[in-house]
């Protein structure tokens, strides 16, 4: 048996093979910012009770792990019996597409939605909480038993706040997205006969509903990590 290590002909940095895929995507060339290692460190240790960023100490020790063969990459170019190629020229021979690109992007943008959505929820709850004699008594004007209204009350800002909590520890999936799509729905359902005329508020009250249920139906379409 021959053991050949998989590996290209040239030796890249992790900044280099960016700069080439972004290239290859048809975006422009970033602005670099150095960060200090200790920045990183915390931010990394951050990701780790809250992964919701990409970033945690497994994936920052695998960019600071050089992945270099200790062989030339003729040895396993001829156990194989393939041509190496380089990045460029593999890269040329597949151009990207629109798909390509709508990805690469989405994927950046992803982690900032999700964590608008958990600070919607967050900030939900704690009104909700500190609001709680509000909502019962409007649920009551429509007839709820005060104890039950506020039961109601409160429960609904628990259930916000776990789905915040869902959220920033990396929990949610497919599944947690519909159901908080069908949570913003049944809001919007309730408040509707409670008070109707929230839809006509200057503020958007129960509008911004609808972009929020499109955002949560995109976040739920796109969990897929594989």
């Amino acid at each position: 048996a021959v053991i050949a290590d998989v590996c290209g002909p040239e030796v890249l940095t992790t900044r280099e093979i960016a700069l080439k895929i972004r290239a290859w995507l048809g975006f422009s060339a970033p602005r670099e910012i150095t960060v200090p290692d200790g920045f990183t460190r915390v931010l990394a240790r951050l990701g780790d009770v809250f992964p919701i960023g990409g970033l945690c100490s497994a994936i920052r020790e695998q960019l600071a792990t050089d992945y270099v063969s200790s062989t030339p990459p003729s040895h396993g170019q001829g156990t194989l019996g393939v041509t190496l190629r380089s990045m460029d020229d593999f890269l040329q021979a597949n151009p990207s597409s629109v798909q390509d690109r709508w990805h690469a992007k989405l994927h950046v943008l992803r982690p900032t939605l999700s964590a608008s959505i958990g600070l919607l929820w967050l900030g939900s709850g704690v009104a909700g909480l500190a609001a709680g004699k509000e909502a019962e008594t409007v649920l009551s004007t429509k007839g709820v038993p005060p104890r039950a209204a506020r039961v109601t009350g409160y429960g609904f800002s628990l259930v916000d706040l776990f789905f915040a909590w869902e959220i920033f520890t990396g929990r949610v999936n497919k599944r947690g997205w519909l159901r908080q799509t069908g949570l913003v729905a049944g809001y919007s359902a309730g408040l509707t006969a409670l008070k109707p005329g929230l839809w006509k508020n200057p503020y958007g009250a129960l509008l911004k509903n609808l972009p929020i249920m499109g955002l949560l139906a995109v976040l739920a379409l796109t969990d897929d990590d594989r």
